[in-house]
């Protein structure tokens, strides 16, 4: 998928052709103006959601890591590919 066919489906917002240039320009007209204080409680503000939520199900997903995912053979099999470089060769199959 190309960058233009990845924007014209909504998973991207804009595509720039000088990603460095553009970031600057961003933060020359939408972020520098403000005030610096505002920008980090509209960033707590943000973030609420997303903290919350992890730190309601923190141990939840712990417990789904640790007690569920690291028991299939396929977990190590994955790390173990990973450090040796290779394509992993999966044991457990995909169901629908």
């Amino acid at each position: 998928m190309s960058a233009e066919e990845a924007a014209g489906c909504g998973l991207v917002a804009k595509v720039v052709d000088d990603l460095d240039s553009s970031v600057h320009q961003q933060l020359e007209t939408s972020f520098l103006p403000r005030s610096s204080a505002a920008l980090k409680i509209a960033c707590q503000a943000a973030r609420l959601r997303v903290n919350r939520a992890l730190e309601d199900d923190l141990s939840k997903l712990e417990h789904l890591y640790l007690s569920e995912l690291m028991a299939v053979p396929d977990s190590t099999e994955g790390i173990r590919a990973f450090l040796e470089k290779r394509q992993p060769q999966w044991t457990v199959p995909i169901r629908p």
